[in-house]
């Protein structure tokens, strides 16, 4: 899932520093390919926010390892992944599983959007709570390597917003290639198709009368974080 669905998910919890540890993971692996935050496996001997914080980092583990073996998203990145490639042949679509499992999440997320617009301004009014330096402070202390970047990085990614622009199908596509290219996918032509646009605005209405139920099941398979 991508951060925003995993903050939908959890967004009643009242802690702010647990729902920015949600969402640390995503924002990691667009930061640095190299950086994980890793499973502790003896207590957690920390101070109560960077408890919370890691509380959240497993919450994100969790809900994926969840969402990304139910029927639900197994069944549409097959689906997706071979349609790819039937409306884009001769090996125009490199690693179709990939693109679907990217477009699916991406899609999920602008769904949630268009139903609640108010859920991006919650989402970084829980960034601004916590303070960027102390979101850096316990990331680097849980990945126990100095990131002295990350600050800027998370401030780019606060003040620009984007998530806003998740309503435009236009601007989804030039996500959707600045993620493939960063794994060497670098033939993304077909993305400029108007078939693919068309695709997705019908994918968006395929999926969206299941996403209710999907989330339903996520909170169901999953422990309460309170």
């Amino acid at each position: 899932m991508n951060f925003l669905s995993h903050f939908f998910l959890d967004k009643t919890h009242q802690d702010s520093v647990f729902l920015v540890g949600v969402c640390v993971p995503d924002l990691l692996s667009i930061y640095s390919r190299s950086l994980r935050i890793k499973r502790l496996s003896h207590h957690l001997v920390f101070t109560t926010p960077i408890q919370q914080f890691y509380r959240g980092v497993v919450r994100h583990y969790d809900t994926d390892k969840v969402f990304h073996t139910c029927d639900f998203f197994e069944r549409e990145c097959l689906s997706v992944a071979r349609d790819l490639r039937e409306l884009f042949p001769e090996g125009r679509v490199q690693r179709s599983n990939f693109v679907a499992h990217v477009m699916i999440e991406i899609i999920i997320d602008k769904i949630l959007i268009s139903a609640d617009k108010s859920l991006v301004e919650d989402f970084y009014s829980h960034f601004n709570q916590v303070g960027i330096p102390k979101i850096t402070e316990m990331t680097e202390t849980l990945l126990n390597v100095p990131i002295s970047t990350f600050s800027g990085f998370l401030q780019k990614f606060i003040e620009n917003q984007y998530l806003y622009h998740y309503e435009s199908f236009e601007y989804i596509i030039f996500v959707l290639k600045r993620i493939v290219g960063r794994v060497g996918i670098v033939d993304t032509a077909y993305m400029d198709s108007p078939l693919f646009l068309e695709y997705l605005r019908e994918y968006e209405k395929k999926i969206m009368p299941e996403i209710n139920d999907l989330f339903l099941f996520l909170e169901n398979k999953l422990e309460n974080p309170e």
